[in-house]
């Protein structure tokens, strides 16, 4: 007699369609963003755009975002998460062909990234509402570090595809590809997750909306401090590093090194809290406290192995708490897990939007020493909310108890 095999059964089941429907969620809302990073070089050269013009269309699509967000917090739990997935990958769709078929001007650039950006605000939380939902809680930890890994998905699309299709017939099939391959997205999601969310049970202390929960509004407000702290390592890693005298390819291994422990904690920090006693709140309190010490210490390490050794706790520890987030958003939730995450990650869109700016205005001032002080800070500040956020929630589990 055959034996079946467990991985058709989990498919046949659901369960790793789940799992790779969450990824590809969280990777189709920021494919618009990631692409035009890897091609910049070429729609810069075909538009005329310099730099600068670059870097507002970014702020665009996260401006975009962060406008866009509260409004799909009012309304993400009546249409569900399939649903929610779908409109991620449609939207994601619909912007990677204005860019690769019709753009041709700095003002159309602008026009599809927003709409990129209104992708962005369905992705995450379509992603978290399908874990939440699909998965026991046992099982929820690990999913959400590997949703977190997918993060960097298009980015890896990305830098396969310049030297494969941008350099040899040109950056626009670069966006037809990505839009090819976001159309299978929605046919991940199993059937079982579709659909307005059954009715609100949660127990008496559970938000009805997640701005009425203080510890929420919290997580929130330290979403934009970490935000605007942890997006700005990938922008000025490689430029601190050659000012301080290490030569640009290190510099650019250094790059890769750092996302791939990011990658590696995230993935860690998920299966620990499905495996022993783990707060997760009062876990990512103590990450955006230690990678606080790596933050700061960027600025002033000038030996390649003493940069490596900063950025492995900034980047590591300091930026790989988000699936512990994630997880104690949906809990905290309760019977609305995809408006709770939306709400949060409005606030991480805020401050990705401010962020950078902020910190590279003080590059300029003062050097990148006084800017990965100033991120350091900010991660210590995010650190306080989550650790007040963190006191709130134990007193209402109490008052309820």
């Amino acid at each position: 007699m055959t034996r079946p095999n467990p991985l058709v059964g989990a498919w046949r089941s659901g369960t790793l369609r789940l799992a790779a429907a969450a990824i590809t969620a969280t990777a189709a809302g920021s494919t618009t963003l990631f692409l035009l990073g890897a091609v910049a070089v070429q729609v810069r050269a075909e538009f005329a755009m310099s730099a600068t013009q670059i870097g507002i269309a970014v702020s665009v699509l996260f401006c975009a975002s962060a406008v866009t967000g509260p409004i799909v917090m009012t309304f993400i739990e009546r249409l569900g998460a399939r649903a929610s997935v779908m409109i991620t990958a449609w939207l994601s769709v619909v912007a990677l062909l204005l860019i690769g078929g019709v753009v041709d001007s700095f003002g159309g650039l602008l026009a599809a990234m927003a709409l990129g950006g209104v992708a962005q605000a369905f992705g995450q939380p379509a992603a978290n509402g399908l874990l939440a939902r699909g998965l026991r809680p046992r099982r929820q930890g690990i999913a959400f570090g590997i949703k977190q890994s997918g993060v960097p998905l298009p980015s890896l699309f990305a830098g396969l595809a310049v030297p494969a299709i941008a350099l040899t017939v040109g950056w626009r099939w670069v966006y037809f590809g990505a839009a090819a391959l976001l159309v299978a997205v929605p046919f991940l999601v199993p059937r079982s997750v579709k659909g307005p969310p059954p009715p609100i049970g949660a127990p008496v202390g559970k938000p009805a909306s997640p701005t009425s929960s203080r510890p929420l509004r919290r997580l929130a407000l330290a979403s934009v401090l970490a935000a605007g702290s942890t997006l700005s390592f990938g922008a000025f890693l490689v430029d601190t590093a050659v000012t301080g005298g290490i030569d640009p390819s290190t510099a650019g291994a250094l790059l890769s090194y750092a996302s791939l422990v990011s990658v590696a904690i995230r993935l860690l920090s998920g299966w620990l809290a499905d495996r022993v006693d783990l707060d997760p709140l009062r876990a990512t309190t103590t990450m955006m406290g230690i990678g606080a010490i790596g933050t700061a210490a960027v600025g002033v390490a000038t030996q390649p192995w003493t940069l490596a050794l900063a950025v492995t706790i900034a980047f590591g520890i300091g930026w790989g708490w988000n699936p512990l987030m994630d997880l104690a958003t949906v809990r905290i939730g309760g019977g609305i897990p995809a408006a709770a995450s939306s709400m949060i990650m409005t606030g991480s869109f805020v401050g990705a939007a401010s962020g950078p700016l902020l910190l590279g205005a003080v590059a300029d001032l003062v050097g990148y020493d006084a800017a990965w002080v100033t991120a350091a800070a900010m991660l210590l500040g995010s650190a306080a909310l989550v650790f007040s956020a963190t006191t709130m929630e134990g007193a209402n589990a109490r008052s309820t108890g």
